[in-house]
């Protein structure tokens, strides 16, 4: 039952540094690679990637893509390319950044902030780094922002289930989505904590989002009288019969062909096909 199928998206690691270093983080594959530059190269690349296609969604990663300088002209040159339907941010948000900084991305064309909150109880919660999460969550719910919370199912159920409720809490007040990751590292402990999530909330799945020809699928669960929703990205092992069938890494692999990762390594762009490996047929020099 497939009730939606997600447009196509390419994800773009504009820088390789990062201000944490969480345990559970799959670094985009990799994380040795240089920061993007919005210059002539940078248009070059959209242009070649963009060829005989319509129209496009960008997902901007990184590392931690607020550490990357330039990443409010990125924003701007994505939005004015004539193939970019919409613009994502993704960020672990512990940066903490002024209301001018997020109304100059909403200018430049940044349509949705995709927030990793991981730590929402105990000591955790007044720590910096939540706090300036909460303060960020403050100022894009203010400005009127697409906002999705990514956390994922890890630790043990108690701990993830007393995590979830904190965000459905927080969701009441700035109004975003919920969406539960599986723990690449850990994929059996991290699929049982959420399958115990779904009895647990009484949860029934209401829509399926598959995007075609890639491992990526959401699940949106919502209870009985939908007072409580949220996503949930199953581990769904679709593999590319291009590029993964004679994989030796296959049998371990539970990310799957989930798309396009585009990095820039030595002052060359490549297209990222694996987070797993780095040979050449899976790291494609554009």
């Amino acid at each position: 039952m497939i009730n939606d199928w997600i447009k196509p998206s390419i994800r773009f690691k504009i820088t390789g540094k990062c201000n944490l270093n969480c345990n559970f983080c799959h670094k985009e594959g990799n994380m040795e690679i240089d920061d993007m530059i919005p210059n002539d190269r940078f248009i070059e690349v959209i242009d070649k990637l963009t060829s005989g296609i319509n129209s496009i969604n960008v997902k901007i990663t990184g590392g931690e893509p607020l550490l990357n300088q330039h990443v409010e002209d990125i924003v701007l040159k994505f939005h004015h390319h004539k193939k970019i339907n919409t613009i994502s941010l993704i960020t672990n948000g512990t940066i903490l950044k002024s209301k001018q900084f997020w109304l100059n991305l909403k200018n430049n064309g940044l349509h949705e902030v995709v927030m990793s909150i991981n730590n929402v109880k105990g000591q955790d919660e007044y720590s910096n780094n939540h706090i300036n999460q909460i303060s960020n969550l403050e100022l894009l719910s203010e400005l009127g922002y697409n906002i999705k919370i990514n956390t994922i199912a890890y630790n043990d159920f108690n701990y993830t289930r007393d995590k979830l409720s904190n965000l459905l809490k927080l969701k009441k007040k700035y109004n975003f989505d919920i969406v539960i990751l599986n723990n690449l590292f850990d994929i059996e402990r991290s699929q049982s904590i959420i399958y115990n999530l779904i009895e647990y909330f009484s949860m029934k799945i209401k829509r399926i989002f598959v995007r075609e020809g890639t491992s990526n699928q959401i699940i949106l669960y919502s209870n009985k009288d939908h007072s409580i929703e949220f996503y949930i990205k199953i581990s769904y092992r679709y593999f590319s019969p291009e590029y993964c069938n004679n994989c030796e890494k296959k049998d371990n692999c539970y990310e799957g062909f989930y798309g396009s990762r585009i990095e820039i390594k030595n002052g060359k762009y490549y297209e990222r096909l694996c987070l797993y490996r780095n040979d050449d047929k899976v790291n494609l020099a554009i």
